[in-house]
């Protein structure tokens, strides 16, 4: 009985053949891995907010874009007060900022709360870089 195989060359092109394979699937994966990290980590630092006050229920705060490259989006404005009830999130686009805050940009968000209690602090986070939030206190 004669046995049949595949030839030594056959088998050492289908090796290389799935190597090749699985090297481009770990490249793929393995960049956009990086990719993804490295997005993340070019916002932090990119949002700056200063000159926080509040006068008569009236809460104005400057939001400074300090990035040359990167753009802001879906900035969000959280009031926190001693009382957690009076809490509030605010959409800083329907108040005026603009959305995409571009790179280097720099906006004033004023909002009248309805309350004459001071907030505690402010925080401003944007959907395109949520570890990037900043808060400051009034």
């Amino acid at each position: 009985m004669t046995m049949k195989g595949v030839s030594p060359l056959i088998a050492a092109v289908m090796l290389i053949f799935i190597t090749m394979i699985i090297a481009g699937i770990m490249a793929t994966w393995s960049t956009s891995l990086f990719r993804a990290q490295t997005s993340e980590l070019e916002c932090l630092g990119a949002l700056s907010v200063d000159y926080p006050s509040f006068n008569a229920g009236v809460v104005d705060v400057k939001i400074k874009n300090t990035d040359d490259k990167v753009e802001l989006t879906g900035l969000r404005v959280y009031l926190e007060y001693s009382n957690s009830s009076k809490n509030k999130d605010y959409l800083a686009s329907t108040y005026g900022i603009t959305d995409p805050l571009t790179p280097a940009s720099v906006d004033w968000f004023r909002v009248d709360t309805g309350d004459t209690t001071v907030p505690v602090s402010i925080e401003v986070m944007a959907l395109s870089c949520p570890k990037g939030s900043v808060s400051v206190n009034f």
